[in-house]
């Protein structure tokens, strides 16, 4: 009989040590998840009603584009040089012109041409006036596509939060809405209003902060990426907690200790 009451208080002990471990979790996770509204809603502090001008902010050509040149004319064997076969995506970026580290591609007939810090209208301008300066062509029409442009978005995007791995996808002058969107969106554990922006243009490297609870990204410089731009959507107090819980051994055997140093008081 002392034996059974003995397991009885054990057991019973056990349970509030369990209990009391589940508790103290759950208590500090309730406490790092609370959010606001406006740390939650996209645009909260949006006027409804209002008007502002639509802004565009027109890419240019970087150092490592491949670029898709096609060249145009009444009469098409004129301009069969110019012009390569492009099929398939891998083929196009085999074929296409790559803009090398100095900033220029070679075309046929013209020669080294220099691009980068072009947009794709002014570097079609460049090209036609130059066709027909140097007599090649009489009246030609020229246009220009970046075939390998695309933005990568990584950190807590995607359904289940895919902070460890990364989304790449094609780009076609998206906006920051659009390409998170296109990756399944923002993960509850993300936070929404200090999203890294990284972009390297003219040789630099900037670094960006978006807050996409906010209409100013609208309205602001940012809101429009730029090929080869990457996201980074940071996790919240709540996913770091529980990342730290479950991959630092140190943490692991705190809360070992703890609860053994609980159940021998119960159990005295």
């Amino acid at each position: 009989m002392f034996l059974t009451q003995s397991r009885c208080q054990h057991n019973g002990a056990s349970r509030i040590v369990f209990k009391s471990i589940y508790f103290f979790i759950l208590l500090a996770l309730t406490l790092q998840s609370c959010a606001t509204r406006k740390e939650v809603e996209y645009f909260n502090d949006v006027r409804i009603g209002s008007e502002d001008p639509v802004i565009y902010y027109p890419n240019k050509i970087q150092v490592n584009d491949i670029l898709s040149i096609k060249v145009g004319e009444l009469i098409p064997e004129a301009v069969e040089p110019f012009n390569s076969s492009l099929g398939s995506l891998e083929s196009a970026q085999l074929n296409g012109y790559l803009v090398s580290f100095d900033g220029n591609i070679v075309f046929p007939r013209l020669g080294t041409i220099a691009l980068a810090g072009k947009t794709t209208t002014e570097a079609e301008g460049l090209i036609n006036t130059l066709l027909v300066e140097k007599g090649l062509v009489k009246d030609p029409t020229v246009s220009i596509r970046i075939i390998n442009a695309r933005v990568t978005v990584i950190g807590q995007v995607g359904v289940g939060g895919n902070s460890g791995g990364g989304h790449v996808i094609p780009f076609g002058g998206n906006n920051s809405m659009t390409v998170l969107q296109a990756v399944g969106n923002i993960f509850p554990t993300g936070i929404k209003n200090d999203i890294v922006l990284i972009r390297e243009e003219n040789g630099m490297r900037t670094y960006r902060k978006l807050d996409i609870t906010s209409i100013d990204l609208v309205n602001g410089p940012y809101y429009y990426l730029k090929q080869n731009d990457v996201i980074y959507v940071k996790p919240n107090g709540t996913s770091v907690m529980l990342s730290g819980w479950l991959t630092s051994p140190g943490t692991i055997l705190s809360l070992f200790t703890s609860a053994l140093a609980l159940f021998l008081v119960l159990t005295r």
